[in-house]
């Protein structure tokens, strides 16, 4: 990779040596001597507020002291970083209207001198006062894009704090080597803040995930491992995953969903995506209702090994020709299983079309049709899972015809409406949200005889071990 040198310059760059032999008018009217950081050289006059014209008439005299003055911070630079660079890019302020302290003509010397000596030079000027840290950091973000193709050095010991500070805050996560100068000995050193940056991409990676957002993690400058954790993770929350397999039988691949689904409408609320956390509520009601159901069947010796649903055919011969879920997918043939397997529990009316409608007997009020509301009365029928069951009765206002969830889901953009879901809508539902989530998860490990493990909040862990 190619390099470039970032220069900041400012009012002690050019520095004229204590033996250079220079006409003393020249000498008397424009320098003086120096501080401890430029030991005995002399520096461009600065105390009396006119830097700006003695550094004009400097440059104008290029031909004369380009052999005479000197820049040491530039030249322990060049010794740090080597002089195989693609270009030199010269940065100082040059504001409008001029500043007394502007130092362009420090900038256009330089970029003279090093012209002549074979380096390829840009100047970039700061044209706002240098003291506007977020037009600095749009100022150097800017800069650093335009050379991003580049390996680059920075020697920013020139130039207001300002400057220096944004330097460092625009160059976060860039890789940008920062070459620091020792004030009295000039000896140079090189930084590139990996240390801090790192701390500070932790700091946002730890944020991130306590909202379970992986996509936003991805897109942060982190480690291929850590991209492919959160890959993983983004699949389990969209069941991409071996973990519920298709070739399992459905009581297995069920419960693995069942448990995924759990933990993905906790990463929901987190998230704020409250709408979405309704839809789970009703996606775990109904596969724990399809669960249930299957299992009941199986317990009646109604499901094959093959996890088809055995039926009496026309000519009363048993067969099983449709899977589990391809049955309780089709509304004939989901009537038809709840009548063979569970006649006792309904019965039916002639409807004004002269078909029957059937009805739970316990529950005349209550049709045989597809959804999770059937499995709550089948059961109740049954008095099975009760327990389970109380948690969703309460969600349900006890099934209600008309009632807050179905209310909610229907009125949202999951179902037929447009309105927004709050937090508060949904704790008006559930109560605290997460005593409900710990309640349902406790209800469903005993039901469902697994464990439920906090799986994306160990991927959490892992990411932030990488």
């Amino acid at each position: 990779m190619e390099k470039v040198l970032f220069l900041s310059l400012g009012n002690r760059d050019l520095q004229l040596p204590r033996n250079a032999s220079i006409p003393i008018d020249i000498f008397n009217k424009h320098f003086e001597l120096g501080s401890m950081d430029t030991g005995e050289n002399y520096v461009l006059k600065k105390t009396d507020k006119q830097f700006l014209a003695h550094s004009e008439a400097i440059y104008e005299l290029y031909e004369e002291l380009a052999g005479l003055v000197c820049f040491p911070m530039v030249d322990a630079t060049l010794e740090e970083v080597g002089r195989d660079l693609a270009q030199i890019v010269i940065i100082t302020t040059q504001q409008e209207p001029a500043d007394s302290q502007d130092c362009q003509y420090v900038a256009l010397f330089l970029k003279k001198w090093l012209e002549q000596n074979g380096f390829s030079v840009v100047y970039k000027p700061i044209t706002f006062p240098p003291i506007h840290l977020d037009q600095l950091m749009d100022f150097y973000n800017e800069l650093y894009d335009q050379y991003a193709r580049y390996q680059i050095f920075f020697g920013n010991s020139g130039g207001t704090p300002d400057m220096r500070a944004a330097t460092h805050m625009a160059g976060m996560f860039r890789n940008i080597r920062f070459v620091t100068l020792q004030a009295r000995t000039q000896e140079a050193s090189q930084k590139n803040f990996r240390s801090q940056e790192k701390r500070i991409l932790q700091h946002i990676v730890d944020n991130m995930l306590k909202v379970y957002d992986y996509e936003g993690v991805k897109n942060l400058p982190v480690s291929d491992r850590v991209k492919e954790k959160c890959d993983e993770a983004l699949d389990l929350y969209n069941l991409k995953t071996n973990i519920v397999r298709g070739d399992e039988g459905f009581g297995e691949k069920s419960k693995k969903a069942i448990a995924l689904l759990l933990e993905n409408m906790k990463i929901c609320f987190h998230q704020g995506r409250y709408a979405d956390v309704i839809g789970r509520i009703f996606r775990i009601e109904e596969a724990v209702g399809q669960y249930l159901l299957y299992t009941e069947l199986k317990q009646r010796e109604g499901i094959s090994d093959q996890d088809k649903v055995y039926r009496i055919d026309s000519k009363g011969k048993k067969k099983a020709d449709k899977s589990f879920e391809q049955t309780i997918a089709n509304g004939e043939s989901s009537e038809a299983m709840y009548l063979h397997y569970f006649q006792e529990e309904f019965t039916f009316i002639i409807s004004p079309k002269e078909e029957k409608v059937w009805y739970f007997v316990k529950h005349p009020d209550v049709p045989m049709k597809a959804g999770k509301n059937t499995f709550f009365f089948l059961f109740s029928a049954l008095k099975k899972h009760q327990d389970l069951y109380q948690i969703f009765m309460r969600l349900n206002d006890n099934y209600a015809k008309v009632n807050k969830l179905t209310t909610l889901r229907n009125k949202s953009y999951l179902g037929h409406g447009f309105n927004g879901v709050s937090e508060s809508d949904i704790e008006e539902i559930t109560g605290n949200f997460l005593e409900f989530y710990n309640e349902l998860k406790a209800l469903l490990e005993k039901v469902l005889n697994i464990v439920i493990e906090p799986i994306f909040d160990d991927l959490n862990e892992q990411i932030k071990n990488l």
